[in-house]
């Protein structure tokens, strides 16, 4: 199943939370929630196949809009260092377009783990298991090392 949906979060149950960015982050990157001497920040994920709550950043396709212009923002629209970031903690079943790691050429079905960088890779090993999400359409990335794309998944 291959989408080309204008939006992140394309299924399931969810808990909106909005929190600053600590850095540049884009839509579909896995990310961490923490404290910044007593103001709650978000990164992308930085732990590779650590535990991590199933945390998406969102389009926000309201900011950005004024009464010159109702552009928003779609899921291309980086967000900046201190912007505030709207994102999905993702219940069991979701399904999202998260950030894939290049340099894979990934098959449906592949469990993913984080991969210490806000996206996702295929699990290696099978020591201490955090799986994030199940692939839901194949994507090769295998010739853009460095390079992720995004793809549907659907979260543990």
């Amino acid at each position: 199943m291959t989408t080309n949906a204008n939006k992140i979060l394309l299924s399931g149950n969810y808990v909106l939370e909005e929190d600053l960015a600590f850095a540049a982050l884009t839509p579909g990157h896995l990310l961490e929630v923490y404290n910044d001497s007593g103001t709650m920040k978000v990164r992308k994920h930085s732990t590779a196949k650590g535990f991590c709550e199933k945390a998406f950043a969102l389009e926000s396709p309201n900011q950005g809009q004024s009464a010159d212009s109702i552009l928003g923002r779609s899921i291309e629209t980086a967000y900046a260092a201190g912007e505030r970031v709207e994102y999905a903690i993702c219940s069991p079943g979701a399904r999202v377009q998260a950030w894939l790691k290049g340099g894979t050429n990934y098959v449906i079905g592949d469990k993913l783990e984080s991969a210490g960088d806000g996206t996702l890779q295929r699990i290696s090993g099978s020591a201490d298991l955090e799986i994030v999400a199940t692939l839901l359409e194949a994507k090769d990335l295998s010739a853009t090392t460095g390079t992720p794309g995004r793809a549907d998944v659907r979260v543990h």
